[in-house]
């Protein structure tokens, strides 16, 4: 029995804390028990499951694991507001799929509400006197500007610009933090990103969808992804020579964007 509770206290994740997970684009929001490990976050994948629509073969997952699973999404997270944000503007999660088909119809029928153009800000603070304001200024949701700075100096700055819906480009840095500018373009069927930070390669990917097949190259790899109604295969390669196939079934198809996993670690 002790050495149960011992093993079962090792397997246990630690430091858990509560956070909202926000998808922007559909609002849909969920309060999950993540796991915070230093500067890293940890999500659970079944939450994500529930939420997104998106399946990961471990029961926990970084940011930078679905940053590199679905590489348009734009993912921030605010340890101060406890909250993981997520902007889905190329619809590549099946939840904002699903959110864009059904309200297609509709809105033929209703009048748009006019984008917000203006300031804003929040300031929040805790028991232990530590606090954190943030202002910026946004433009009919097309453009935005804003930093956050905290009571120990430590700030952090963006800007975001969508002229319209097939062009999405974000800059972003801070305290101790290496300026990036971020791109995506989508021409149809073709879509494009590519990802600066200083003092590092480019980052360039691209994807191409013919029907139900889809084409995607990086730097990295190259996946090609065929997805029917409840099957998806794919067949993978590294540019350094690995290459990988995978099948699977269910409502959750496989993401045309990952490289597929054959093991844990």
């Amino acid at each position: 029995m002790i050495a149960a509770l011992l093993l079962l206290n090792l397997l246990a994740p630690r430091d858990t804390v509560l956070v909202e997970l926000l998808l922007v684009t559909t609002a849909d929001r969920m309060v999950v028990e993540a796991v915070q490990q230093d500067t890293t976050l940890l999500l659970p994948a079944q939450a994500l499951h529930d939420l997104r629509g998106v399946a990961f073969p471990v029961p926990w997952v970084s940011l930078d694991q679905l940053r590199s699973a679905y590489p348009p999404l734009v993912i921030r997270w605010s340890r101060e507001m406890a909250q993981v944000q997520i902007w889905d503007e190329l619809a590549v999660l099946p939840v904002t799929r699903r959110f864009y088909e059904s309200h297609r119809v509709q809105a033929f029928r209703t009048v748009p509400i006019p984008q917000y153009s203006g300031p804003f800000g929040s300031f929040a603070v805790d028991e232990r006197k530590r606090a954190l304001g943030e202002l910026g200024w946004m433009y009919r949701g097309r453009f935005s500007v804003q930093g956050r700075v905290d009571d120990r100096g430590v700030g952090q700055w963006s800007a975001n610009v969508a002229p319209w819906s097939h062009l999405f480009v974000n800059a972003m840095g801070g305290t101790r933090q290496p300026p990036s500018v971020s791109g995506r373009v989508q021409a149809g069927p073709i879509w494009v990103s590519a990802t600066y930070v200083e003092q590092r390669p480019l980052e360039v990917a691209g994807l191409v969808r013919g029907g139900p097949v889809l084409v995607f190259a990086s730097r990295q790899y190259g996946v090609l992804t065929w997805q029917g109604s409840l099957w998806s295969a794919q067949i993978a390669r590294t540019w350094t020579g690995r290459t990988v196939g995978s099948i699977s079934f269910g409502p959750v198809s496989a993401s045309p964007f990952s490289f597929p996993l054959t093991s844990i670690r």
